[in-house]
């Protein structure tokens, strides 16, 4: 330690909140190198700096727990995350987060690691079996390595995305209102983009979770109202009446999870398309070989054109696509749990300028 502690007390007791802000320094940066007997009083002189009367002190602190020990991180942090001054509460935010996601990474390690061993140990049972059979296993293995990576690297895609989410954050809290003024067109389109990108890591995971996947029986009446709770509130938001009809009285067979949320992006879809006292009309009926799940809008419609593409990923007919909204990933993710998990089928039709219907079909199994 730079100082011995008799001078570290002194610099706590300052009637300087400079000293005060040096002492959280020396101290907090003692701790990271491990040149601190953590049963001696700097716990006691780390909790008076937390509560200290000049919120420069508390925000040094927030910033400098970091480099504390969980057992005193969470002790000492929590009361400055709903502090009175924005400046230590968002410092606090972002050293709260920070740790909470080097837990999560540490956990998700150990976790990829288990996985890892785990197909090993399958292809190495299988390789004296029939070549078929340890063809098979190795395909198998191979894919779930895959499925390892890519939600290992939308986890680093989300991780990379919040510090800078929260640098556009900060610098609308410190910029003065005629600066805010100037910029904030171009801030607001990197939060857009930022939250967009995070959007994305969250369908990469969602579709490498539909590797393993079981399903289930559930009313078809069920399944339509599960839909309709997930986008009632955006409905009222819009003004736009959803309007879902009687169900048949059947059973289907699906991954009720990942099917409503497939279901949802497409009524989603057709709430957004839709102006104020329009209505969105949800409808089913069963048919020899299934279902057949009807969403039906009267907005803009779809081009000709854009029917071709419209379920590949990140393409998007929406205006709000120029500030970095919709860029095409409901319904890619909902073609690929329809099609690709559930065996079933979309069809899109309109007259691309005033209505437009989507058909579901979800085959019996």
């Amino acid at each position: 330690m730079a100082s011995s502690p008799k001078n570290v007390e002194s610099l706590v007791s300052s009637a300087n909140g400079g000293d005060r802000i040096r002492a959280v320094e020396l101290l907090t940066e003692a701790v990271r190198r491990n040149e601190l007997d953590l049963s001696s009083p700097v716990f006691g002189w780390l909790q008076r700096l937390s509560s200290d009367s000049k919120y420069e002190v508390r925000q040094a602190f927030a910033e400098r727990s970091v480099f504390l020990p969980d057992a005193w991180l969470w002790k000492l942090l929590p009361p400055l995350l709903d502090d009175p001054n924005p400046f230590v509460r968002k410092a606090a935010q972002r050293t709260y987060r920070q740790r909470d996601n080097a837990a999560a990474s540490e956990s998700r390690g150990v976790a990829k690691q288990r996985g890892i061993d785990q197909l090993v140990v399958r292809l190495e049972s299988a390789a004296g079996s029939d070549p078929q059979v340890f063809h098979r296993a190795a395909v198998s293995a191979l894919q779930e390595a895959q499925n390892i990576k890519v939600v290992e690297f939308a986890h680093e895609l989300k991780n990379l995305l919040h510090p800078l989410s929260s640098a556009v954050g900060r610098l609308k809290d410190e910029m003065s209102k005629q600066t805010l003024r100037k910029h904030v067109d171009t801030l607001n389109k990197i939060s857009a983009r930022c939250r967009r990108l995070d959007e994305f890591g969250e369908a990469m995971k969602f579709l490498a979770a539909g590797k393993n996947i079981n399903f289930d029986v559930i009313k078809c009446s069920k399944l339509m109202e599960l839909t309709a709770q997930s986008v009632n509130d955006l409905a009222v938001e819009k003004g736009v009446r959803l309007i879902v009809r009687e169900a048949p009285d059947c059973n289907v067979k699906v991954v009720t999870e990942r099917l409503t949320r497939a279901l949802a992006n497409i009524v989603r879809n057709a709430i957004e398309a839709s102006s104020p006292s329009q209505q969105v009309e949800f409808s089913a009926r069963e048919v020899e070989d299934g279902v057949e799940l009807i969403v039906k809008d009267n907005g803009v419609g779809i081009k000709q054109d854009a029917k071709k593409v419209i379920f590949d990923l990140l393409v998007s007919g929406k205006r709000e696509k120029e500030q970095g909204e919709h860029q095409g990933i409901g319904l890619f993710l909902a073609y690929n749990v329809i099609v690709a998990e559930h065996l079933g089928g979309i069809e899109v039709d309109s007259d691309g300028a005033s209505w437009t219907v989507f058909t579901i079909r979800i085959p019996a199994r």
